[in-house]
């Protein structure tokens, strides 16, 4: 099996961040918000800094050094203004009169996506990314002192790309 590395999303990964949102949202669900144009819409959001899909929310899992797959979380205390700024970039786009419901709120770190390519799905690499999400929740919200007893439990990703 080959190793699958999980590491911090840059820019550059703005094309994988769009396809695994739009898999994680349907593409019927992400054409209805970004527009028939949504992969570069969604594109343009992952290279924004201040929106919920943002490069800078993100993780990425590579095998071989191939890019495979994306997931992206965060304080969900920041929804709304990831959300205002994801919904203004869209706008540059598509005029969308869609706003989807609330998620998540303060007090919890949200996982918004996860998403891994077909032709790489059951080698782990979901997997890989989600204890890497959880991993990182436990560390921005390690703050609640019964959240340390959740931390423990959560394995680590043996890899020296993995720390975050």
């Amino acid at each position: 099996m080959d190793r699958i590395d999980i590491r911090p999303a840059c820019v550059a990964d703005a094309p994988i961040i769009a396809q695994a949102i739009a898999m994680a949202m349907g593409e019927e669900c992400a054409a209805l918000l970004c527009g028939p144009e949504y992969m570069k819409v969604l594109e343009q959001v992952a290279m924004a800094e201040g929106t919920q899909y943002s490069f800078k929310n993100a993780l990425i899992a590579e095998v071989d050094g191939v890019a495979v797959g994306a997931s992206a979380g965060y304080d969900g205390a920041r929804l709304s203004t990831l959300r205002n700024g994801t919904l203004a970039v869209i706008s540059r786009y598509y005029n969308s009169a869609q706003i989807p419901e609330d998620e998540t709120g303060a007090g919890e770190f949200y996982i918004d996506f996860i998403g891994v390519l077909p032709q790489w799905r059951g080698c782990g690499g979901g997997k890989r990314l989600t204890i890497a999400m959880v991993g990182k929740g436990l560390l921005i919200t390690m703050a609640e002192p019964d959240l340390q007893v959740l931390a423990n439990q959560v394995p680590s990703i043996p890899n020296s790309d993995s720390s975050l």
